[in-house]
């Protein structure tokens, strides 16, 4: 550890001037910081784990200080912190796995201290996620350190409003000490007593998925649906998607057909394709096409439904939609240019 702290300690100092570090010398000190994390998973495959365990947390701290002074615009910094968290949680599953009690002790009291540690204030979400791994050596004994620090951290926002988005970080790492102490059927209870709040939703979909249970997965997907604002052209709500691999595990076509309708609907075109192949399986595409033709010329914009009629190479339609919106002649034209020569490159004259 001191050999690490030695190294950074000179990299800050000569990559910052007057306090701050530009981002050459954020660059800099990040590439210093990387290395010094691959030399702590060096430490851990030789099953030096608490060794690791200090250098790790060493450098996220060390990085969560340098996010209040640098020029961190490249994203280098933004690398290392997630690096850290990611090796960070790696090794504590290592201590809680091998470690002697007293070791787990020792590396589950520094994590608390060190999700209210003064570098930290101001990232409040990087305290959080140091309490979620803290969580993986929580015991009855000790579960008052964490729920001691989730108090010191209500308290820092005192003189601000208790976001909603603090309220979920908190209960999520008060899902992860029910998990570790009293397992996955408390847990999910947990989980449905805060459905409203979309992350633990998604939690509770996932767990149906991996237990089979595709019905209450797809009652959870559909009740959040109903309360979307349904807004045309922009990306499908993720809860649309995750209702489409439901009825795809199940194999359900006709809510396949439907849940690929809406998404096509809403303008993702790569459902097109999906619904066609379906139609095309039950011999019924070339009954339906029209229809649905005539549906997405009324729903979609002009440049979306552009791109259904070049699939189908409806040349005499797509010229239509391309003298509407001129602009897209140079997506077009060159297709349509050997049907319709003199209307395309008019086009093409009035864009240029």
């Amino acid at each position: 550890l001191s050999i690490v702290k030695d190294k950074v300690r000179r990299s800050i100092r000569s990559n910052t001037h007057r306090g701050f570090a530009d981002y050459p010398g954020c660059d800099a000190i990040c590439g210093e910081l990387s290395d010094c994390l691959d030399f702590a998973e060096d430490r851990l495959a030789n099953g030096q784990a608490l060794s690791a365990f200090e250098v790790v947390l060493y450098i996220l701290l060390t990085g969560a200080d340098l996010a209040s002074s640098a020029d961190s615009s490249s994203g280098s910094l933004t690398f290392v912190m997630d690096e850290s968290f990611e090796k960070l949680e790696a090794v504590c599953r290592r201590v809680a796995e091998n470690a002697k009690e007293a070791e787990k002790k020792a590396c589950y009291g520094k994590l608390c201290k060190a999700a209210l540690n003064k570098v930290l204030e101001g990232w409040n979400e990087w305290s959080y996620d140091l309490l979620k791994i803290a969580a993986l050596l929580v015991t009855e004994k000790n579960k008052s350190m964490i729920d001691d620090a989730l108090s010191c951290l209500r308290s820092r926002q005192k003189d601000h409003k208790f976001s909603d988005f603090a309220q979920t970080r908190e209960d999520l790492v008060k899902l992860q000490v029910i998990q570790a102490l009293e397992g996955d059927k408390a847990a999910r209870a947990f989980i449905d007593r805060h459905l409203e709040v979309e992350r633990f939703r998604k939690l509770a979909v996932d767990d149906d998925l991996k237990k089979g249970d595709y019905a209450n997965a797809e009652k959870l997907c559909l009740e959040k649906i109903k309360q979307l604002d349904r807004r045309p052209y922009g990306r499908p709500s993720d809860w649309w998607y995750l209702l489409y691999e439901i009825h795809e595990k199940t194999n359900d076509r006709p809510k396949l057909l439907s849940t690929a309708k809406s998404l096509l609907l809403q303008g993702d075109i790569e459902y097109y394709r999906k619904m066609k192949a379906f139609l095309c399986e039950d011999g019924t595409w070339l009954e339906t096409y029209p229809l649905l033709r005539s549906e997405l010329k009324t729903v979609l914009p002009g440049h979306l439904f552009a791109q259904i009629l070049d699939l189908e190479n409806e040349h005499a339609l797509l010229v239509e939609e391309v003298k509407k919106d001129s602009s897209i002649v140079f997506q077009y034209g060159k297709k349509l240019a050997k049907h319709y020569p003199q209307v395309i490159y008019e086009l093409y004259r009035i864009e240029i």
